[in-house]
């Protein structure tokens, strides 16, 4: 292998050139979830807020629920800081340090720049057997967590099995953070111009996985996200 090989940017060609379209011998089941999200106008940050809280939290819905109440709350603070009354009735309940409170962001934000990314990593190692290599789940996860330092018995559970749902929504948010996305989830609420883009590379994303049997996933394992 030449010193001038990329891998990042051989599965930037392997995402172009078989998942760029949907290929018609695919039978598309029933997905595990659909979720709808707004991603034009004013209501694309309530679509940020929401894909990040799938993102982070596919399988914990009382988690994902505290992550978007605690971004719906940091929204309209942006607008009306000082204005109690702009909160809808089941946040004006709490007292109003829980209201403002941004630790289930900051808690969600950090699940996914660390177990959602690496499973994203892991399924660039599947990805690049395109390229000539073949690897089991536990291969990948192997050399993921020597090149990023982990050690962890429990690596494959914490990091793979609990981000397959959303697997193909973590390599879309991989791509972004790799081109120079912020490590700020407050960016990304206050600019979600990002959302559209990621949630179209997840869309191809979720084809190249379901179409790959190496991998293991169908549809119906994984979360789909559409925009409204």
């Amino acid at each position: 292998m030449s010193d001038d090989y990329d891998p990042l940017e051989a599965m930037r060609q392997c995402l172009r050139e078989i998942g760029a379209v949907e290929s018609p011998a695919i039978i598309k089941p029933k997905p595990l979830e659909v979720v709808h999200l707004p991603i034009t106008g004013p209501g694309s940050i309530t679509g940020a807020i929401g894909f990040m809280a799938v993102l982070a939290y596919p399988n914990e819905i009382d988690k994902r629920d505290a992550f978007l109440e605690a971004g719906q709350a940091y929204a309209i603070r942006m607008f009306r800081p000082k204005d109690r009354k702009v909160f809808p009735g089941r946040l004006r309940k709490y007292p109003a340090r829980r209201i403002l409170d941004k630790g289930p962001l900051t808690a969600g934000f950090r699940r996914i720049t660390t177990r959602r990314i690496l499973a994203a990593r892991m399924l660039g190692v599947f990805f690049l057997k395109h390229f000539g290599a073949v690897v089991t789940v536990e291969q990948a996860a192997k050399q993921v967590a020597l090149n990023s330092g982990r050690v962890d018995c429990n690596f494959v559970q914490r990091v793979w099995a609990e981000s397959k749902p959303v697997i193909h929504m973590a390599w879309a948010m991989q791509m972004h953070l790799n081109d120079g996305g912020s490590k700020d989830i407050f960016a990304y609420l206050r600019n979600p111009d990002w959302l559209a883009p990621v949630i179209e590379a997840s869309s191809k994303t979720i084809v190249m996985v379901h179409a790959d049997s190496t991998i293991g996933l169908s549809y119906k394992d994984m979360i789909e996200i559409l925009p409204e």
